[in-house]
Parts: structure tokens; C-alpha cells; sequence
């Protein structure tokens, strides 16, 4: 059995996000981890555009993420699906 691959937080704020299905939605700009464990919960990823025009931020639950790579993270494809349709707009707050 291999090793997993040991990530950063450094690194993990600029991977990449794409589905399943090789759609690239933009890169990770924060994270949100819970208790006292520091489980990652939740990736925030700012989407691919025109920088300061039509960019939103996709807050995506860990129950959504397929793997966490050295060079990428692989998200479930319905992600990207709700990321054409809703994305939530920088600086909202989920809570």
C-alpha cells in the first residue's frame, strides 16, 4: 500500500479544483476545518475568470471531495454542474 500525499496548508490555498469529469473550477483561496481534530470541512474556491469580473467563490463540503492530490483536488462532478448554475458570490458568509 502507497503513501498518501502530505499537503500543506501552504500548498492546499493554491491547488487547483476540477470534477471528476476533468472540468476546471478555479483554485482553493481558504478552508474552513472543524473541532478540535482540525478536520478539514470545507474548501472555498474562487472560480476561473476575468480577475475582478464575474468571479465567484464555490463553497464545497468535504462530503464532496473525491481526493486531495499533490497538484490537484477532484471534486464530484455535481459540483461543477452547480457551479454553471448557482455560485455563491465572493464574500458571503454560509453560516
Amino acid at each position: 500500500m502507497g503513501t498518501r500525499p502530505t499537503v500543506t496548508l501552504g500548498q492546499l490555498l493554491k491547488l487547483p479544483v476540477s470534477t471528476e469529469s476533468g472540468k476546471q473550477l478555479g483554485h482553493v483561496v481558504d478552508i474552513e476545518l472543524e473541532g478540535q481534530e482540525l478536520r478539514l470541512e470545507k474548501i472555498y474556491v474562487r472560480t476561473i475568470g476575468i480577475p475582478g469580473l464575474f468571479q465567484n467563490a464555490l463553497i464545497i463540503h468535504r462530503t464532496q471531495i473525491r481526493s486531495i492530490e499533490e497538484d490537484r483536488i477532484i471534486v464530484e462532478d455535481s459540483v461543477g454542474k452547480a457551479a454553471v448554475e448557482q455560485p455563491a458570490p465572493l464574500g458571503t458568509d454560509s453560516n
